[in-house]
């Protein structure tokens, strides 16, 4: 099985053992069947709109990983760069996609076949 990362814009408002998002993607991960998964943001910075010239991301992080970009910024941020990554929507709890009850699963399924789980 492939190891995961899930790399988000900046930190949220939440420590990480308390954050919604995080708890999403760990509900994911266990649906999947990945056991080895970790987190990295773009940034460091609690930014509320983070722009891509202010990005200084270090890409050796991500090496060996499957990468899930969570959002947009995220996505075009590694096609600029031309790594192979999945988009998904990010997965906290303002976004008003996940009111819709079908978005979840497909998700999940996307993963799943991303990462052949």
């Amino acid at each position: 099985m492939d190891k995961v990362i899930y790399v988000g814009t900046a930190p949220g408002n939440h420590s990480p053992d308390k954050s919604p998002t995080i708890k999403r993607i760990a509900k994911w991960s266990d649906q999947v069947g990945i056991k080895e998964w970790a987190w990295t943001n773009l940034s460091n910075l609690k930014l509320s709109e983070l722009k891509l010239k202010e990005i200084d991301f270090d890409i050796k992080q991500i090496e060996g990983y499957k990468v899930i970009a969570l959002g947009n910024l995220v996505a075009k941020y590694f096609e600029i760069k031309n790594i192979e990554h999945l988009k998904v929507p990010h997965p906290s709890g303002k976004n008003r996609m996940w009111n819709d009850p079908e978005l979840e699963p497909k998700v999940i399924e996307e993963i799943r076949g991303f990462t052949n789980s």
